[in-house]
């Protein structure tokens, strides 16, 4: 599955508010392997040479680092200061302070010493620095500002996917794929191959030679008298990754297979305004054509192709030969099913019946899986990521899609825009759990500058919550809850 073309990202909903700094202490990054130590250089950086003791909070996730441990370094020594650290799993609280009332230079004044822990399945991890506070020599307060460390942790190569070429095949046929590797590997590694069709046969196995990051093989199909999906997968102990292969029967030019979620994949009933994806063959051109604006709604017709709900042309996010990210028309609302047919160059395939629900909503998520980390910004608008964590207290901003019916409706197709007090809001509430705790909603509504059918979630992250670079998050519209496996990062 690919995900849907999507806009540029740009919202005014939430801000940060802050205040001028006039010191800086930045914490190196590194990277290292599970169970090794690395060491970081803590640094100050002051334009008014104004402090002269300091303290702050490390706080780091345990899963990741078994220890950290802090010395001072050499622009706190020559200073008369020593560094002073306490604290429990997690945090790290420390003070650097001396008998003298002098200065401290700019420079590294600790060393700290990380401890990777030995069973961490991360590949990314994060050193925070929060509470900081500096004194200058008379005792007045001087803010500092903390820039956190990023470890990058060396994990051995794992299995990132598998790639069939063509992704659609005409039955009796032939596909050729490839499995490919996070990494090269220092010896073979050989994955068992599988597929619960009966319409297509794969090797046992494969294996990818040492030095290598990936490995090819056939699949064959036989011919089909139905459109039918295929998976293939690959196995080894916990590493699996499947795809899809779509079959069509002899002859037949354009045909639709399945009806997803575009956000989560969960195939299952659609609703008004959802944003879909159509499994298929033929359904489009080879290369793929992304989203055109006519009279500033998204068009129904691009690259000869339009996709049809009772008859009605639905917005188009992307058209490719295997499949389709389009908009369910908010037409469909109230009806117990929808007409669903594909037509490409003229030729239209048989419909499908699809149910229609009043929500299906489903988060959708940075690698387009629809599990792991969410398609979430934090409140800064930078992307939540393991690398760049969201703060206990903090706003951020959960991307989905599948709320059913806004008030006021918006047109199909329709780029959302106008004052944010009169943006569409879903009918029925959106309500949101963080780490297992219900938290609150500051915002459900229309995405400013996205197509009608995204739905934005601004939520805040209460405090005293687990943190980690994998908390779960869940949203419910109404009775309707999105998918399990979705995660951000809290630090």
């Amino acid at each position: 599955m690919r995900t849907i073309a999507r806009s540029a990202l740009v919202f005014s909903l939430v801000s940060s508010a802050g205040f001028a700094q006039s010191a800086v202490l930045s914490l190196g990054s590194a990277s290292g392997a599970p169970g090794s130590s690395i060491s970081l250089d803590l640094s100050l950086l002051s334009n008014q040479n104004s402090i002269a003791s300091a303290q702050w909070t490390m706080s780091y996730w345990p899963v990741d680092i078994a220890a950290i441990s802090v010395v001072a370094g050499p622009a706190a020594t020559s200073g008369g200061k020593s560094v002073y650290c306490a604290g429990g799993v997690g945090a790290l609280k420390c003070i650097l302070a001396g008998f003298t009332s002098g200065v401290l230079g700019n420079g590294v004044v600790a060393h700290v010493t990380v401890q990777l822990a030995p069973t961490t399945t991360d590949a990314v991890s994060t050193v925070g620095l929060t509470n900081l506070l500096g004194a200058s020599p008379d005792s007045a307060a001087v803010p500092i500002q903390g820039q956190a460390a990023v470890i990058h942790i060396a994990q051995p190569p794992s299995l990132s996917g598998i790639a069939c070429t063509p992704p659609n095949v005409a039955t009796p046929g032939v596909a050729a794929c490839t499995l490919a590797l996070s990494g090269p590997v220092k010896g073979s590694m050989t994955f068992v191959l599988s597929s619960a069709s009966a319409s297509i046969s794969v090797p046992a196995s494969v294996t990818v030679p040492a030095g290598a990051t990936s490995a090819k093989f056939s699949v064959t199909a036989s011919a089909v008298k139905a459109t039918t999906l295929a998976p293939v997968t690959a196995t080894l102990g916990a590493q699996t990754f499947s795809t899809t292969i779509v079959l069509s029967p002899p002859g037949v030019a354009v045909s639709a297979a399945a009806v997803v979620n575009a956000a989560n994949y969960a195939n299952g009933p659609v609703a008004p305004g959802e944003i879909v994806t159509i499994v298929g063959s033929g359904v489009g051109p080879p290369d793929g054509a992304g989203l055109q604006l006519q009279s500033g709604k998204v068009a129904t017709t691009l690259a000869e192709t339009r996709v049809l709900f009772d008859g009605v042309p639905a917005p188009l996010l992307y058209v490719r030969s295997d499949q389709i990210n389009t908009v369910a028309p908010y037409g469909v609302a109230g009806r117990a099913s929808t007409q669903l047919e594909v037509e490409h160059l003229g030729v239209r395939s048989q419909a499908l019946t699809i149910p229609v629900g009043a929500a299906s909503p489903g988060i959708f998520t940075l690698n387009a899986s629809g599990e792991g980390q969410g398609a979430i910004l934090n409140q800064d608008t930078s992307v939540n990521s393991a690398a760049n964590p969201a703060a206990p207290g903090s706003v951020v901003v959960i991307y989905a899609t599948g709320a059913g019916q806004f008030r006021p409706s918006a047109a199909d197709g329709s780029i959302i825009g106008g004052a944010i007090s009169a943006l569409p809001k879903p009918v029925s509430p959106a309500s949101v759990w963080i780490g297992g705790t219900q938290v609150e909603v500051l915002y459900a509504g229309a995405a400013p500058g996205l197509v009608a059918g995204v739905l934005q979630v601004n939520a805040r992250i209460p405090k005293g919550i687990s943190i980690g670079p994998s908390v779960p998050v869940l949203l419910a519209v109404g009775d309707f809850k999105s998918q399990a496996g979705v995660t951000l990062a809290v630090q």
